[in-house]
């Protein structure tokens, strides 16, 4: 090699110039790259999320609300009326209808004399008297 040719390949290195052009990307083709992962980035999320959900659906219709309810307590506590067997015979009515609106959310409703053990969180409360009176006379939900 010549000492004028290296000269010239030192000035051009030192310049920041080679011989290989550095390709650049349009500025648009980014731009329209990073919106198209965020779109598929979105668009995955809802199918993942779309088939998580079906899948609980799924669990759920296979494992639905326990209630445990005491029958007698709804009997003998919940009901009014002048005598006993009125008292009784709307307490029986109120359970009734509310083991029908559990129901028809999807509850399992079980009778406290058929279960040995519940948490608490599955029982539902027996209204009294006093309670029903400090609720206006309505049902629990």
């Amino acid at each position: 090699m010549s000492a004028a040719n290296s000269d010239t390949t030192a000035n051009s290195i030192e310049q920041g110039k080679s011989g290989a052009r550095a390709a650049r990307i349009p500025t648009n083709v980014v731009l329209a790259l990073c919106i198209w992962s965020v779109v598929v980035a979105c668009l995955s999320g809802l199918a993942a999320l779309h088939f998580a959900q079906r899948q609980f659906d799924n669990d759920l219709a296979m494992r639905p609300p326990i209630v445990v309810v005491d029958s007698f307590g709804w009997i003998k506590g919940a009901g009014t009326g002048p005598t006993v067997e009125a008292r009784y015979l709307d307490g029986a009515r109120r359970l009734n209808a509310t083991v029908a609106k559990l129901h028809a959310r999807g509850a399992l409703v079980i009778d406290s004399s058929a279960v040995r053990a519940a948490p608490d969180a599955v029982r539902l409360a027996t209204p009294t008297h006093t309670t029903r009176e400090q609720d206006g006379g309505e049902l629990p939900q």
